[in-house]
């Protein structure tokens, strides 16, 4: 990559991560559901509509931001027409996954459990509906640790937003 691109990469990276504060959305991390995983899923999908509804596996989850970046890398590509997926959640879960296959990214980042996910609400409404389908929604807390290792799964050296975005990046460009 030429010294140029790298420099404008970066002021985009920064960019992005200045955004993310400002971004909505509501995400919790639960530690059960009565609800076997793949139902609740089909059932958050149809309360979501438009809005975009995830669940994610939370070994997998470096920290809020690390969701956030994704879902605001997913409105830009649907913005600029280079989204690889016909929906914003699964858009999403390709950057949060840093795949390009659905199936590597469900499998890599995907929620595996009804007993502990972490789950995203594009819009804080849709999340108060979806409330009522899960038990103990609480507030994602991850230790340095926990981001680390999750940083380690997704390929990551880092757990600085930069890091993430980048990686983002870099697979979108990588074959």
């Amino acid at each position: 990559m030429h010294f140029m691109e790298k420099v404008e990469n970066k002021r985009e990276i920064r960019r992005i991560a200045s955004k993310l504060d400002l971004l909505g959305g509501s995400i919790a991390r639960v530690t059960k559901s009565e609800i076997p995983i793949k139902e609740l899923v089909g059932k958050i999908n149809m309360m979501g509509g438009k809005v975009p509804v995830q669940v994610f596996d939370p070994k997998a989850v470096i920290s809020e931001d690390h969701l956030r970046a994704a879902y605001l890398n997913a409105m830009i590509a649907f913005d600029e027409g280079s989204n690889i997926s016909r929906t914003m959640k699964m858009e999403m879960l390709l950057f949060a996954s840093m795949q390009k296959k659905i199936d590597v990214a469900v499998e890599r980042i995907g929620a595996k459990s009804e007993k502990e996910f972490v789950i995203f609400c594009g819009s804080g409404s849709v999340y108060d509906r979806v409330k009522l389908l899960i038990s103990e929604p609480r507030a994602v807390r991850f230790s340095k640790d926990h981001s680390m290792a999750a940083a380690k799964l997704l390929g990551l050296e880092d757990i600085k937003i930069d890091g993430i975005l980048e990686g983002m990046a870099a697979s979108r460009i990588s074959d």
